[in-house]
């Protein structure tokens, strides 16, 4: 027999060929089909991620407005694949958050008369009115469901219909904070305009400051307010609806513009929020220069809520009543009108509120819980960081851990909110007023 009759080794041989080539197959497909789904479900988590950070940025963005304090959060850009030894992953999956161009805002009566932001205190040019919208475009490799995430006025949507697939509006939060038409009670727009150039592109998990600017409110009959918007016309008439009926919102979608008709008295809340920096408007508290037009003057450096804050309260023991300390940042106001909501223990009226320098008041007892009652005559509230000390007297004060919420009207109408107990850092709200309710 010769060696080239000799095929006792090519059955294993060719067997293992097979097998290799087998092998090589289901490597194949193994790259082509299950990597793809369990990447595009990294992604698809990392999407749910995102949707959560923004909320974040809403509630970091709607705090700073309110409390007049700064607020940081932070935001997860990308993600990493989990590592793989034999197959291969592409490139991470980035994504990029960032403002948008400036758009303005505008305000305009029915009648076709001129208005501007201007008349608001602190606003001194046109060119600070505008606001921009805050976007997350996912770079996703394999999952395709990954739409823009946007913020438009307390408002977070995803919009399909920027992505290839398609697929509609679909809103994230349902309580949006633009508008607030009350049956009993001033009907209130809230325009809080994001400034600022922020972009930001990665898989990292980057920091966002949001800073308070001004806060100015002011009163306004039959008018017309526009604002830049991406959604269309039955998303907003949906999102508004429990507030103005459809015929009094029109969106422009060429124009990209959304027009809200507020018939009546309305009163318009502005509070610019910045993003990484301060807004031209000036930080809160900072004030500006005067308004023009026909309205009423303005303060450069008006008090708002958020100017006076209490920083002192304590019970007077062995007497039915408490002092309250507040210091003014702002110019001198005037509390014109009070409520005590709520009190935790036994106390049923208020006897009395006055400042404790100046003496008793005879305008009292009222109910807690009643509606606001003039202080006549009013409060005032000493500015430039004085510190103004007011006495409540209850008609039952018995333990050291009470504490009871008291509510102020400024002279400029809008509503501050305290929360006192014998530590004010102790106390729900840490004692800080609030913005217009």
């Amino acid at each position: 027999m010769s060696f080239s009759d000799d095929d006792r080794g090519v059955a294993p041989l060719i067997g293992f060929i097979m097998l290799f080539g087998f092998f090589v197959i289901a490597l194949a497909g193994y790259q082509a089909t299950i990597v793809p789904q369990q990447n595009a479900e990294v992604e698809f988590n990392h999407y749910q991620v995102a949707q959560d950070d923004m909320t974040e940025i809403r509630t970091a963005i709607i705090d700073a407005r309110t409390t007049g304090e700064p607020r940081s959060t932070t935001f997860k850009l990308g993600v990493e694949y989990p590592s793989r030894i034999i197959t291969l992953n592409p490139p991470p999956a980035t994504g990029r958050l960032a403002t948008g161009e400036q758009r303005d805002l505008t305000i305009e009566d029915q009648d076709g008369g001129e208005r501007s932001f201007t008349t608001f205190a602190g606003v001194t040019d046109e060119d600070e009115v505008y606001t921009q919208l805050l976007t997350y475009t996912p770079f996703y490799n394999e999952f395709r469901g990954g739409a823009p995430i946007r913020l438009e006025y307390s408002t977070i949507y995803k919009n399909f219909n920027e992505t290839e697939a398609g697929g509609g509006i679909v809103v994230q939060n349902d309580n949006q904070l633009l508008v607030d038409a009350k049956e009993n009670g001033t009907n209130e727009a809230t325009i809080a305009p994001l400034q600022g150039n922020y972009s930001e592109t990665g898989i990292q998990r980057v920091s966002l400051e949001v800073e308070p600017g001004i806060q100015q409110s002011k009163e306004f009959e039959d008018i017309n307010v526009t604002v830049p918007t991406k959604l269309d016309q039955s998303t907003w008439e949906e999102i508004l609806a429990p507030d103005l009926p459809p015929e009094k919102v029109d969106v422009d979608e060429e124009a990209e513009e959304l027009t809200i008709v507020l018939d009546g008295v309305w009163v318009i809340n502005y509070a610019p929020v910045g993003v990484d920096g301060t807004p031209p408007s000036g930080e809160r508290g900072s004030g500006g220069g005067d308004g023009d037009g026909d309205d009423e003057a303005t303060e450069i450096n008006p008090a708002s809520p958020n100017d006076i804050r209490l920083v002192a309260s304590e019970r007077v023991h062995s007497q039915n009543e408490w002092t309250a300390t507040f210091n003014n940042t702002a110019n001198t106001t005037n509390f014109t009108e009070a409520r005590v909501s709520f009190y935790s223990g036994e106390a049923s009226e208020v006897e009395d509120i006055y400042q404790t320098d100046a003496g008793v008041r005879d305008s009292f007892p009222w109910d807690i819980g009643d509606d606001f009652e003039s202080l006549d005559p009013a409060i005032k509230i000493e500015g430039n960081g004085t510190e103004t000390k007011l006495t409540i007297e209850f008609d039952e004060v018995k333990n050291t851990d009470e504490f009871f919420v008291i509510t102020f009207i400024l002279e400029t109408d809008e509503q501050a909110t305290y929360f006192i107990g014998d530590d004010p850092e102790d106390s729900p709200g840490n004692g800080q007023g609030g913005g217009p309710e």
